[in-house]
């Protein structure tokens, strides 16, 4: 049987290869929304709306994460698989993923909004600056390329807090449907990846054994598993966090 260590390092080898994959579909659609910035603002000086490429957002969005929960869901099953388990576990993580999903797209949303308001005001400023006749095509010309340079990064941050996300909700799911449904008493463990840039809360928390019901105690924050905000958790503690839990 594997190791704690050796199932953490697959599990992070996993989530990275989905981060991947949903980086490119993600790059690919702020890559569109660049080149429509640009010639929507040199036609007649007006910014695209993000709200626009929701339906682009949400198909790749929800393509990769139902992915990832099929993948994760199964991770640690000790049991034959029996429909009532399967059925509950894949019930409540569509109900979940439904409402992650459209919160996540709320948010990628409104802040494209503002990061392009924002944009307009610092290539003006930037062309007075530079002694760059401010007319419309210049600016339309630094406003795409800016865009999409922060587009990229963002793209990256954004598949990396998804994937996370749902890989440790959906192994939670499974573990909470087992006990129930087939009397699974196993522990759950906080795994850090300790290569000296986990933030010192998660170095401390590395090695939490808990009951599958039971958060972990996280610089305070209590977490059902890496990421979850459902009882209140700092974003601190969530944000770009790397950790996974491992079940037992």
């Amino acid at each position: 049987m594997a190791t704690i260590a050796e199932r953490a390092r697959l599990d992070q080898k996993s989530k990275l290869t989905h981060e991947e994959k949903l980086t490119i579909k993600l790059k690919a659609i702020f890559r569109q929304m660049a080149r429509d910035l640009r010639l929507k603002y040199a036609v007649n000086q007006q910014l695209i709306e993000a709200s626009d490429y929701e339906p682009e957002f949400k198909a790749v969005l929800m393509q990769r994460s139902r992915i990832v929960a099929n993948e994760f869901k199964r991770s640690y099953r000790r049991f034959e698989n029996k429909d009532e388990v399967d059925d509950q576990i894949d019930t409540e993580l569509l109900a979940w993923l439904v409402v992650f999903i459209n919160e996540q797209l709320g948010y990628i949303t409104t802040t494209t909004d503002e990061q392009m308001r924002q944009l307009v005001s610092d290539v003006i400023r930037d062309l007075n600056i530079e002694g760059i006749p401010v007319t419309k095509e210049a600016i339309s010309q630094k406003l795409s390329e800016r865009f999409l340079r922060q587009g990229m990064a963002r793209s990256e941050l954004i598949a990396s807090e998804i994937v996370n996300t749902v890989a440790e909700k959906s192994k939670f799911v499974e573990a909470v449907t087992l006990a129930k449904l087939a009397s699974f008493q196993g522990k759950k463990r906080w795994f850090t990846n300790l290569d000296g840039r986990e933030r010192p809360t998660h170095h401390n928390a590395s090695g939490q054994v808990r009951a599958i019901d039971e958060p972990f105690n996280v610089g305070g924050s209590l977490l059902m598993f890496p990421k979850d905000r459902s009882l209140g958790a700092n974003s601190k503690e969530i944000f770009r966090c790397r950790c996974s839990a491992m079940y037992e």
